[in-house]
């Protein structure tokens, strides 16, 4: 699958003009991912569109799907020139997006989309728009919320995703927003959730805010919170109706005249263009290169079928054993004196995203509770143990958070968990 890189003032995403379709939230996850994937705030696919020119669908890097992105819009109108998805010289793009149909207007540099203009939208203050659980049509402005022992004064905005702005009198940079952030997205003020902004106001055409996104965490820009931070300064006399908006990432220049859309302009830049394997490409790799894969693990590793199979553990327990398809079944055997093995085992199956249901087993019950740990940690409810003696089982089932199921062992027999 072909992916590009873009970002707008660091507020990354990988674009993908679909082909086929996918299970888009876990592609979103996997290509997220800053260890094991591409790396980026999301996912945004670039569809055709009935209504315009092009429509966005754009996913967190948890796999949830969003109604628009700011800085991600602007991407997409440079990359809908770039991929020819509208004509190379056009000087304006219609966006559809779950928030209503955007239009940009495009700036170039040496020939290439640089920049756009953003035509945001209207705000909207109505509480039930967001939504949040407060009474009454709005605005909500300055409404008290104590958070992880901290008073907040919240003024609440819709651009067609939701906002919660806190205003400072201090510096931006000294608020603890990774700690209270994920709190006030998932505070129950809030039913789907809800984007955190910080703002510093430095001067009436001048402000500073870090943003927690919703379903994504810390981000260096987001365009849709700039939009709410501008209407909801005006809307309560702290700016004018033109601001600058410095975030970590850079600036983007806002404007809202107090009745209609909010304009936001900013940059659009590309990093890269590349090919994803896929999670099943990876496994037929792993299911070619067993031998290769043996010996750098440490382990014996035998192919059963579509599964990946060591010793003591029939195919035939394990396909009773799951209710669901799995894609990998590996049991390791261990060679080693350690649990070395296992390790690099975690490690390598991390770095192949495999699917929820990749089963671990392991033969040896002794010394196995820490590479159990992290098996849980790393994978989490990606795989089920298989312990196959009554030590492993135990030392799973300590851990407490993931499925446990008993097979055989090898030499002494059957045991059930």
């Amino acid at each position: 699958m072909r992916v590009t890189k873009m970002h707008g003032l660091g507020n990354d995403y990988v674009y993908v003009r679909p082909e086929a379709e996918q299970d888009w939230s876990a592609v979103a996850r996997q290509v997220s991912d800053r260890h094991f994937g591409v790396g980026s705030d999301g996912l945004i696919l670039a569809l055709p569109s009935d209504v315009a020119d092009l429509r966005m669908r754009m996913f967190n890097a948890d796999g949830s799907e969003a109604e628009m992105c700011g800085n991600g819009i602007r991407g997409l109108a440079k990359y809908a020139v770039e991929e020819g998805m509208v004509p190379a010289d056009s000087e304006s793009v219609t966006v559809e997006t779950l928030a209503g149909v955007l239009t940009l207007q495009l700036f170039r540099e040496n020939g290439a989309v640089s920049a756009a203009r953003v035509d945001m939208g209207p705000p909207s203050f109505d509480p039930a728009s967001l939504p949040a659980d407060v009474a009454g049509p709005g605005p909500v402005v300055d409404y008290p919320l104590e958070v992880g022992g901290m008073e907040l004064r919240l003024t609440l905005a819709s651009m067609g995703n939701p906002h919660a702005i806190h205003w400072l009198d201090g510096d931006v940079d000294d608020f603890p927003l990774e700690r209270i952030g994920p709190q006030v997205e998932h505070h129950p003020l809030f039913p789907n959730r809800t984007n955190f902004q910080v703002v510093q106001v430095v001067s009436r055409d001048h402000v500073r805010h870090r943003v927690w996104e919703r379903g994504t965490g810390i981000t260096l820009a987001s365009g849709t919170s700039a939009s709410a931070v501008c209407a909801a300064g005006h809307l309560t006399g702290r700016t004018g109706h033109a601001i600058t908006d410095s975030l970590p990432g850079g600036d983007l220049q806002l404007s809202w005249d107090g009745e209609g859309s909010v304009f936001m302009t900013g940059p659009a830049a590309r990093v890269f263009d590349g090919e994803w394997v896929s999670e099943r490409a990876l496994a037929d790799w792993a299911f070619g290169n067993l031998e290769a894969l043996s010996e750098a693990l440490g382990v014996t590793l035998e192919p059963i079928g579509r599964e990946v199979l060591v010793g003591g553990m029939r195919a035939d327990l394990v396909a009773r054993s799951l209710e669901d398809d799995r894609d990998v079944v590996i049991e390791v055997k261990r060679r080693k004196s350690d649990e070395a093995s296992v390790f690099q085992l975690v490690s390598y199956l991390s770095h192949m995203h495999a699917p929820v249901g990749v089963l671990i087993a392991t033969e040896h019950g002794r010394r196995t509770i820490e590479a159990i740990r992290l098996l849980n940690e790393q994978l989490g409810d990606r795989f089920t143990l298989f312990a196959v003696s009554a030590h492993a089982r135990d030392a799973a089932q300590s851990q407490g958070t993931f499925e446990v199921v008993a097979g055989p062992n090898p030499r002494k027999g059957s045991e059930k968990a």
